[in-house]
């Protein structure tokens, strides 16, 4: 089967939305264009997984730029001393480094 030409995926996504929870769901019939990219979703949403190093760096991330606005406010309105927000930050980006590292090592494609 071939994928869906691009003037017929204008019409799938609504389709599809309503599908995706069900995948292996029949579609309709003399849809076969649906039918391929439903299976090919399918396929590609099994295959995809996020290894826990890749959440955690995206989380330290978070943080990091919640953190850089608090000392920024800090700086900004003078109330305080911002030492040990600047010592926390560093503890969060060598975190976060080592999060990522792990990360694309888990993801090296096997040799």
């Amino acid at each position: 089967m071939t994928a869906p030409s691009p003037a017929s995926r204008p019409a799938a996504p609504p389709r599809t939305r309503a599908i995706a929870s069900r995948p292996r769901a029949r579609t309709p019939i003399g849809d076969d264009p649906l039918a391929a990219l439903i299976a090919e979703l399918a396929v590609r949403a099994a295959d995809t997984h996020a290894p826990q190093a890749a959440l955690e760096s995206e989380s330290l991330t978070l943080e990091l730029t919640r953190l850089d606005r608090e000392i920024s406010a800090t700086h900004a309105a003078g109330t305080g001393d911002v030492a040990p927000l600047v010592s926390r930050r560093q503890d969060l980006r060598a975190r976060r480094d080592r999060a990522i590292a792990l990360a694309m090592k888990q993801t090296q494609p096997a040799e």
